[in-house]
């Protein structure tokens, strides 16, 4: 009978210790998975933060760029319009994206440009943007521009107007601007020009002076 209860009491100490092996070791996983799960938010505060941080400094960027680039298409529109147009530049959240809205405005009334004055206005934006893109160019390759019909949709009065901001940015900017046109407005607006004339197999480049040359000859 001694003998049974003292085998009873020794299994249940060995029972006692297994289980004790068990609770230390549960213990000690549950003491890790805390530390991880510490470390986890701690990375998730500073992940939160960072991009509370960056979409300041996003909003920031785009204030600032929405600002020149705003001030730039503006002056472009008003070297050109007699009664000119605001350019509104306006970066909104869109399914977790950012999407620029380009507006145009006048009398305090904002609409699409391509809906404002015909093609023109549309004509004259994108120039003013493209000048903008070369501008934030980080390592632009050189400082030539190719416009192939820049202004094909403005009106022949305005013309002149076009031309003369394009000599004017030129300038200020240290920029080569050249152009393909049809428009003798942005012609007589050109440092140098040279015709091109199609034939039968191969197109013939003449420059200014030398048409002129060879429309006098045909005269005589």
């Amino acid at each position: 009978m001694t003998s049974d209860l003292n085998f009873q009491i020794e299994e249940a100490r060995k029972a006692f210790h297994q289980l004790e092996g068990r609770r230390k070791s549960a213990r000690e996983r549950l003491h890790k998975v805390k530390k991880q799960v510490d470390e986890y938010e701690s990375k998730a505060l500073l992940i939160v933060k960072a991009q509370v941080l960056a979409q300041m400094v996003a909003k920031e960027v785009q204030q600032a760029l929405a600002f020149h680039i705003t001030n730039l298409v503006s002056l472009a529109l008003k070297a050109v319009f007699p009664d000119p147009y605001e350019f509104i530049l306006r970066f909104e959240e869109s399914r977790g994206k950012t999407e620029a809205l380009m507006l145009v405005s006048r009398n305090g009334n904002e609409v699409d440009p391509y809906d404002a004055a015909g093609g023109g206005v549309v004509d004259v934006v994108s120039f003013a943007l493209r000048i903008c893109m070369w501008k934030l160019m980080a390592h632009p390759s050189r400082n030539v521009l190719v416009l192939d019909e820049p202004f094909k949709m403005l009106s022949s009065d305005l013309q002149p107007k076009a031309g003369k901001m394009i000599g004017d940015l030129s300038k200020k900017l240290g920029l080569q601007m050249i152009l393909v046109t049809h428009e003798k407005e942005l012609v007589e607006y050109g440092d140098r020009v040279y015709f091109c004339k199609r034939g039968n197999r191969f197109s013939k480049i003449s420059r200014d002076d030398q048409q002129e040359a060879a429309e006098e000859g045909e005269e005589d």
